[in-house]
C-alpha cells in the first residue's frame, strides 16, 4: 500500500534516516551499492541452472522439508532447489569491516521489518476509513510477518463496524498475516497485558471473531501453512489450504462506552513514599513492577 513496485526504496530508507544513503558504483556488474555496506558480494543470477541450499536436501532431492536457516517466523526455514547465483566480486568498507548478520526473530530483525510494516497497515485502515486508526503495532510476539494490532478511536456511532472491515483487509492483502486484533483507544498497544486483558473483557465470541481469506494464498515460511501437507511431504507452494487467519475485534460499542469505564486511580494525589520506605525499599519495589504496572502509574486511566 505504500511502497508500490518500482518504488524508490532507498529513498524511503533515507527519508527514515533523515539523510539520503549514499550509493556507489558495483566494480565488476552494471549496478549500484550501498558506499557505507559493510560487506558487498556483486554477481548475477544464472536463470539457466538451479541448485539446492543444502547438502542433505539434494541428497534427498526434496524442497520445503530439511531445515536451512532461522526464519522470521522463529521456526526454522526449508532448503530448496532455486537458481544459482555467481558471485563476481567481494568488496568491503575500507576500514575494519564488520561481519553481523541480523537475529531472526529478534529486535534486530524485528526493527528492521515492522517500522515500514507498521505504516502500511496504517495507510490500509486510513483508506478504508480515515481518522478512525490511531495507532498500529506489531509486537515480537505476532512475528514480523504473523500479526498485526490496531488501535481504534471511534468518534461516532455511525463508525461502528469499519474496524471489522479493517482487519480483514490486513489479512487479505497479507500472506501469512495469521491474527489480527483491533483495541480501544484506552488501551496500551505497547503492553500485552492490557491487549489481553481487553481480550478477556471486550470480545464477544459469537461476533467479534472471524476467519478471514481461508483457502487463500498463504506463506510457506509459516508451520501452520504446511499442516496439511502429509509428514515429509515436498512443499514448494504457498497457495494450498490456507487455513486463515483470525480477525478479532476487542472494541466496545460506542454507546455502550458507560459501561466499559477503566477503574481509574488517582496518580495526581500521589504521596510522598519516602516517609514510610526507604530509598533502598522504594527501589527494589520499583524494580519488581511489571511493564503494565509502570504504565499504570503514569497514566491513572
Amino acid at each position: 500500500m505504500v511502497l508500490p513496485k518500482g518504488c524508490d526504496e532507498l529513498g524511503v530508507g533515507g527519508a527514515i534516516q533523515g539523510s539520503p544513503i549514499e550509493i556507489v558504483k558495483a566494480k565488476t556488474v552494471d549496478a549500484y551499492a550501498i558506499a557505507n555496506a559493510e560487506y558487498v558480494i556483486e554477481g548475477y543470477l544464472d536463470t539457466t541452472q538451479k541448485v539446492w541450499e543444502s547438502e542433505i536436501a539434494e541428497k534427498e532431492q526434496k524442497q520445503g522439508v530439511h531445515p536451512f536457516h532461522p526464519e522470521w517466523s522463529g521456526y526454522m526455514g526449508k532448503a530448496y532447489r532455486t537458481y544459482k547465483f555467481v558471485a563476481t566480486a567481494v568488496t568491503h568498507r575500507k576500514d575494519r569491516p564488520i561481519y553481523y548478520p541480523t537475529i531472526v526473530h529478534g529486535f534486530d530483525d524485528h526493527n528492521i521489518d515492522c517500522m515500514v510494516r507498521e505504516a502500511c497497515f496504517w495507510e490500509l485502515g486510513e483508506r478504508i476509513s480515515p481518522g478512525l486508526v490511531s495507532d498500529v503495532r506489531i509486537p515480537l510476539g505476532l512475528t514480523d510477518w504473523g500479526g498485526v494490532i490496531y488501535q481504534i478511536k471511534k468518534r461516532r456511532k455511525r463508525d461502528e463496524g469499519f474496524q471489522k472491515n479493517i482487519l480483514a483487509a490486513a489479512i487479505a492483502t497479507s500472506f501469512g498475516l495469521r491474527l489480527a486484533i483491533a483495541v480501544d483507544s484506552d488501551v496500551n498497544v505497547d503492553d500485552a497485558e492490557d491487549i489481553l486483558w481487553s481480550l478477556s473483557t471486550r470480545v464477544d465470541a459469537d461476533k467479534d471473531i472471524q476467519v478471514v481469506a481461508a483457502g487463500g494464498m498463504g506463506q510457506t515460511f509459516q508451520p501452520a501453512e504446511r499442516s496439511a501437507a502429509a509428514p515429509g511431504a515436498q512443499w514448494v507452494r504457498s497457495e494450498s489450504k490456507y487455513a486463515g487467519g483470525l480477525a478479532i475485534d476487542a472494541t466496545t460499542l460506542k454507546e455502550f462506552d458507560w459501561a466499559f469505564e477503566r477503574a481509574g486511580y488517582p496518580i495526581e494525589k500521589a504521596r510522598d513514599l519516602t516517609k514510610w520506605f526507604s530509598r533502598e525499599e522504594l527501589e527494589k519495589a520499583e524494580a519488581m513492577k511489571t511493564q503494565y504496572a509502570k504504565w499504570l502509574s503514569k497514566v491513572g486511566i
